[in-house]
């Protein structure tokens, strides 16, 4: 397996429906919903990590066959994953939760878990609907990240527009991001959530704000919603790390170094020359070695005043200390 040792910056999309969706939702989907065109779409359109997430619900039969045909190091890695309708004192904001499996069996068990609740409160399939205390006690022990809608009128400012920051302090207190916000209005969101920190943790802009496709027409991908003549093509997000769900977990701790929006990826992308490899041969202790660097480091190769570079001189010491050791020779 030729798994890389450094981060890599990552395009993923964790808002992709299947036409299971239909089933929730009157006519939420558009065409057919193919596996093998949504494999093809992703490797076409370099997507790292997704999820499909239909509304209150699991297409198992997609989860099954994706993860039986493409399960490869190289393939997109699948999260399970679901759009919930969650409710608010009668008002409905609209959430993803991402979770820590990327299996099948992993994800039966969590379509089993929400079917048994559905069906515990007699909720008509197109009529589902839980609470956020509900979820919680769902999943005690299942790791998930809760990414709610923020930018339109499903979103969660609207359902706690009476208690704004009961809904900052959950996203302040979860693994969790706000997605399909406008740029223009991400300062006001920041400044909500400064109001209720305290002063030595405020302007941390530690927030992550990520927008994802909402695709519900696989053969027009990565169109948004419908791929329709007025839907746009999807604006990319990026992620820095490997294809694991803990690169998610880092990006939504640490979104200013770990999360770019294409434009800001574009700023980015085009490196100087930087240092691949360091290969030292003919060494008596370190024979034949080589050392791969990430593209993505800031390797200093300055020290003029010493006559050695910083870095060749870091390596020097090191090999240095090895001489005379028996637990090297």
């Amino acid at each position: 397996m030729n798994r890389k040792k450094y981060s890599e910056w990552l395009r993923i999309d964790l808002h992709i429906h299947t036409d299971y969706s239909k089933k929730t939702k009157d006519n939420d989907y558009k065409g057919i919903f193919s596996v093998d065109t949504l494999y093809a779409k992703l490797v076409e359109n370099e997507v790292k990590i997704f999820s499909l997430t239909d509304h209150n619900g699991i297409n198992l039969e997609a989860y099954k066959k994706y993860y039986e045909e493409h399960n490869l190091e190289e393939d997109p890695l699948l999260l399970v994953g679901v759009e919930l309708d969650i409710d608010k004192d009668k008002k409905i904001y609209h959430s993803l939760l991402i979770f820590n499996y990327s299996t099948y069996d992993e994800a039966q068990k969590i379509s089993k878990k929400f079917e048994k609740k559905y069906a515990e409160k007699s909720l008509d399939i197109k009529d589902r609907k839980l609470t956020f205390e509900e979820i919680i006690e769902l999943f005690p022990e299942d790791d998930f990240f809760f990414i709610p809608h923020a930018g339109n009128k499903k979103g969660i400012v609207a359902a706690y527009k009476d208690n704004e920051k009961y809904a900052q302090k959950m996203i302040l207190l979860m693994p969790s991001a706000l997605e399909k916000v406008r740029e223009k209005a991400r300062w006001i969101y920041n400044e909500g959530f400064d109001a209720i920190r305290p002063d030595s943790f405020k302007a941390k802009n530690d927030v992550a704000y990520i927008d994802f496709s909402d695709n519900h027409n696989i053969s027009k991908y990565p169109f948004t919603h419908k791929g329709e003549p007025e839907c746009k093509k999807h604006n990319f997000y990026y992620i820095k790390g490997s294809k694991t769900y803990d690169t998610l977990r880092l990006a939504f701790i640490d979104p200013p170094s770990r999360i770019k929006s294409s434009e800001e990826y574009e700023k980015i992308r085009h490196q100087n020359n930087v240092i691949e490899k360091l290969k030292i041969e003919k060494h008596s202790i370190l024979e034949d070695c080589k050392l791969r660097f990430s593209p993505h480091m800031n390797v200093i190769i300055g020290g003029r005043s010493s006559g050695k570079s910083l870095l060749m001189n870091l390596f020097s010491k090191k090999i240095d200390k090895l001489k005379g050791n028996d637990k090297y020779n």
